[in-house]
């Protein structure tokens, strides 16, 4: 489910960017994404950050919702995600 503008408190196109990655889980998450090389749940607990397993999950969730970072399944393991960064 992506947000549309009822769900913002603004139509702003800064207001949009920090409510979708206005903290620093979701910055780090974005961080791994571009430029480490991450692309499953596990990869992002493994971070030196130390995200807890509930943030994580939240965040990714987050970014599913908003279309920023997709998930799909695995092709070798329907069970789990491969997230990746939208243009």
């Amino acid at each position: 489910m992506t947000k549309n503008s009822k769900d913002l408190r603004s139509n702003c196109p800064i207001n949009f960017a920090v409510e979708t990655f206005g903290d620093k889980w979701t910055l780090l998450v974005i961080r791994d994404l571009m430029f480490k090389g991450k692309r499953h749940y596990s990869d992002f607990l493994a971070s030196d950050e130390k995200i807890s397993t509930n943030i994580l999950a939240d965040r990714l969730q987050k970014l599913d919702d908003n279309g920023v970072v997709p998930k799909s399944a695995a092709p070798d393991n329907a069970s789990k995600f491969i997230y990746s960064l939208t243009e």
